[in-house]
């Protein structure tokens, strides 16, 4: 995570940090994303950025946390663990349309998501796709255990096994996804595609 120098930075600063990073990552990708670029763009001195991150990967995941916050401010429903009267498959089809269309209206996240899949890989020990891998579990555990509640979720497997399962059909879709059209706008049309063949996927393993 950043260290302490660069959290004690007006935010006004760290948010010109972060945007000259994302951008350069995203036009790039991380291996070919330049270092020196970065700290040029941000006009911070090469000295004091040294002691804002621990390395490249460190910054590539501090722009990756910023952009999903930006991503999912707001969102409600049940990503934020709200139940309502409506079918709770119903509920998840429109979850991922909002996390869809919102992905979608900002580019760059797609142009990141691209170049992270380069790291992911080679990536997946360090400690900060841990704790980013974490927190994906479980969110994703909470609305299982949602739906369990509601008889729509099997209780027959192992929590940590159905979430793991249904994380490794999302990053396959998201794979395709992201090497089919992270440089193209996608219509309606493909859009309902995606999210119905994810919605499908999701049930055909989650269904009792």
């Amino acid at each position: 995570m950043p260290r302490p120098r660069f959290q004690k930075l007006d935010p006004d600063l760290q948010r010109h940090i972060l945007e000259a990073a994302a951008s350069e990552f995203a036009a790039n990708g991380f291996y070919d994303a330049s270092y020196n670029h970065i700290i040029a763009a941000s006009g911070v001195s090469k000295g004091s950025f040294y002691y804002y991150f621990d390395d490249k990967e460190d910054l590539f995941f501090t722009v990756i946390e910023e952009e999903c916050r930006g991503m999912w401010a707001g969102m409600d429903g049940l990503w934020e663990g709200v139940v309502t009267d409506a079918p709770f498959w119903e509920q998840v089809g429109e979850m991922l349309r909002e996390l869809f269309v919102r992905t979608l209206a900002r580019p760059r996240a797609m142009q990141l998501a691209k170049a992270g899949m380069t790291l992911w890989d080679s990536a997946r020990d360090t400690e900060r796709l841990q704790a980013f891998m974490t927190d994906s579990m479980a969110r994703t555990q909470h609305i299982l255990q949602l739906g369990q509640a509601r008889g729509e979720v099997r209780e027959d497997l192992p929590m940590a096994l159905l979430t793991a399962v249904i994380l490794g059909v999302g990053e396959s879709l998201d794979r395709i996804l992201i090497a089919q059209f992270a440089d193209a706008l996608l219509g309606e049309a493909e859009i309902a595609e995606h999210i119905q063949l994810y919605l499908d996927l999701i049930r055909r393993v989650a269904v009792p």
